[in-house]
């Protein structure tokens, strides 16, 4: 209770309601449940009613950068889509709303979908499986260590959404960015602090018999 009078943390929901209105925007701060602040790139922006009107047609599409259209949104296959159902049904409305984010995995899409589940959702694309390693949790991935426990996963995920699980978080974890040095590419645990696309994954590839990995 303390620490919510006292405005601590960040909202962790993938959705967020606009203060005094009757809408819901992306949030920007989302991705901070599974990637450093640093590292956290940014959620297409969407903005859709709270009560789908009459008529509308809501789809969401999931995944990671190839379903987000990265770089360049305005061409994603969502929208493509679109075009291609009001062409095909003139009368019907469709609301595409891009929830795809780029460099994440199915467990940061299970939370998205969960959230979008609450929003009247008629159909939900997903196009998934290219960031299974290198993505948050993954045998390959740069954002934190390897774990192969799906209830511990799960445990993590739901603790960075409490206001404690964060403070305990800020409190614990070392070389914090307020206390790293701006210009390394590296923080004190060694993990990345600058976004360089796959060129981050370069010294952590695995074989395709790598043991440890499922």
């Amino acid at each position: 209770m303390a620490l919510r009078i006292g405005g601590y943390g960040y909202p962790t929901s993938f959705l967020i309601r606009v203060p005094g209105g009757d809408r819901y925007v992306t949030n920007p701060r989302f991705v901070w449940r599974f990637f450093p602040p640093p590292l956290a790139l940014a959620v297409h922006p969407v903005a859709l009613n709270a009560d789908k009107p009459d008529g509308v047609y809501r789809i969401f599409v999931l995944g990671g950068s190839a379903a987000m259209g990265f770089p360049d949104e305005s061409f994603s296959f969502g929208r493509v889509l679109e075009v291609m159902l009001r062409e095909r049904w003139p009368d019907v409305k469709f609301e595409m709303v891009n929830a795809a984010v780029t460099a994440i995995n199915s467990h940061v899409v299970r939370v998205i979908a969960e959230d979008c589940a609450r929003h009247q959702p008629d159909l939900f694309l997903v196009y998934l499986g290219n960031n299974e390693i290198v993505g948050p949790y993954g045998p390959g991935t740069v954002f934190g260590g390897f774990e192969s426990s799906l209830s511990y996963i799960r445990a993590g995920t739901w603790a960075r959404s409490t206001k404690l699980g964060q403070l305990l978080i800020d409190l614990t974890t070392p070389g914090s960015t307020a206390g790293s040095d701006p210009g390394s590419a590296t923080d004190a645990t060694h993990q990345p602090r600058v976004w360089r696309g796959m060129e981050m994954f370069l010294d952590n590839l695995i074989a395709f018999d790598d043991p440890p990995s499922p």
